[in-house]
């Protein structure tokens, strides 16, 4: 019966968020929803990767300020950079027009609003903060996605970019498992990478306790093609540990390649 409610309750959700019509998404779409990642550990883990970053960021905010979300999914992270200060402005913009309708449902707060890709062309802003978290992998022009970013931010703006690091999922030739992902990044690459649009930027790898570390290796390991280097740390995480926090997590930029997560932060300055 226990098992019977939490499918009825699982699909309830499904339906929420995915109605049907989200058939047409852009085949490149991969969009954390935080009420999807609370079941186990390594769910558990994975969103509070995600809510790091957006976490790590506020610590740029200085009202008043227009601030962008650029691939914002779900909306919750332009939600908790609103909730900083009642005084800034953030937008959250998507590729997916349904994605967009179902955040402006979901987070209606009044210093926040969510747009598409081409209603945010048209509006013509220039933004005292910029973040892309996880989203560089899945662009085919990359360069055209970093020169937009760059267009788009006011004097002295600061712009934050995150992506996975590749070097803990796969292995030196093997192309993402992930089928969402175009490319994943060493921190060599990334640099090279973003580099080209922006100097003066400094570069960070996202790390965390031993713990939480196995956890996420554990979770990722099935997708490598040699699963060596996991025989070790294997370790089961079906029950959901309640202490699991964004104060495990760090950055660093030390041993680049050991982490999770690897983060640009770019000032401008005139």
């Amino acid at each position: 019966m226990n098992k019977l409610r939490w499918v009825k309750n699982k699909l309830k959700k499904i339906l929420k968020y995915f109605p049907l019509k989200q058939k047409r998404r852009k085949k490149n779409a991969e969009r954390l929803i935080p009420e999807f990642y609370q079941q186990n550990d390594a769910e558990k883990i994975l969103f509070l990767k995600h809510q790091f970053a957006y976490e790590f960021a506020k610590k740029y905010i200085q009202p008043p300020m227009l601030i962008l979300d650029y691939g914002c999914g779900d909306g919750y992270g332009a939600k908790i950079l609103a909730q900083t200060f009642s005084e800034v402005q953030v937008i959250g913009c998507d590729v997916d027009i349904y994605t967009v309708k179902q955040a402006r449902k979901k987070y209606n707060l009044q210093n926040v609003k969510y747009l598409t890709l081409n209603e945010l062309k048209k509006a013509f802003l220039k933004f005292d903060l910029i973040v892309s978290f996880q989203v560089i992998e899945h662009i085919e022009n990359v360069n055209s996605y970093l020169c937009f970013l760059k267009e788009m931010l006011s004097d002295n703006g600061t712009l934050i970019i995150s992506t996975p690091s590749r070097n803990y999922r796969l292995n030196e030739n093997q192309p993402p498992w992930n089928p969402y992902h175009l490319r994943e990044y060493s921190m060599a690459q990334f640099k090279e990478e973003i580099e080209k649009v922006f100097k003066n930027t400094c570069f960070y790898s996202l790390t965390a306790i031993p713990e939480v570390l196995k956890i996420e290796f554990s979770r990722v390991a099935a997708g490598r093609e040699d699963k060596k280097i996991f025989n070790n740390i294997q370790i089961q995480h079906n029950a959901y540990h309640k202490d699991y926090s964004i104060d495990n997590f760090w950055l660093t930029k030390e041993n680049p390649d050991d982490g999770l997560d690897l983060f640009c932060v770019f000032i401008k300055s005139n």
